[in-house]
């Protein structure tokens, strides 16, 4: 495995080697077979339902459906899911590793492989160098979103903000820091 840094710490490229593709297509079967088996224990378990004095009925057929799964098209399932999490591990950090209201595929993929693209970077502070390079335009530049970082600190604009900029000025500052050692280590 090998990291490949760019000018946007969430833009660099994991690239796999051939043991780290086999080791990602495993840990992602494996997490399928857990969903899987999973569900068939939830169809198979007795539980109370969302209704009062009402237990939910085994499901044999539901469970065995999801575990028929494997049998049917599994293989070309799993190469083909293992396959996009290749191409995300080339893409972008785009989720709750930047406060973005969903899960992110590349932190996803890395964690399948023990690869961490942006070590030490939090939410909040990936948040924060995220904008500064939408911000900084085109051609993406470490420099150019250091320099916006600088440039544009935390403000009070509404009466709301005062109890929150203690915090925002801290994580822009630890994320200016933290922009800043990136540069200074890998470009």
């Amino acid at each position: 495995m090998k990291i490949i840094y760019t000018e946007n710490p969430l833009r660099s490229i994991v690239e796999l080697d051939e043991k780290d593709h086999k080791i990602l297509r495993l840990a992602v079967e494996n997490d399928y077979i857990k969903d899987l088996a999973t569900w068939a224990f939830m169809d198979l378990e007795e539980v109370k339902s969302w209704f009062p004095g009402v237990k939910k009925i085994r499901n044999i057929k539901a469970a065995r459906s999801h575990l028929d799964i494997c049998h049917d098209v599994f293989d070309a399932k799993m190469d083909a899911r293992a396959s996009t999490y290749v191409e995300d591990l080339k893409g972008i950090h785009d989720g709750d590793c930047i406060c973005q209201p969903c899960t992110c595929s590349k932190c996803l993929a890395e964690s399948y492989i023990g690869a961490d693209s942006i070590p030490g970077l939090r939410k909040h502070e990936a948040n924060y160098i995220y904008w500064a390079f939408k911000e900084s335009g085109e051609p993406e530049s470490c420099s150019k979103a250091i320099q916006c970082l600088k440039d544009n600190p935390p403000v009070v604009k509404e009466d709301w903000h005062n109890a929150h900029i203690e915090r925002w000025t801290g994580e822009h500052k630890r994320a200016l820091e933290w922009l800043e050692q990136y540069q200074k280590d890998h470009l």
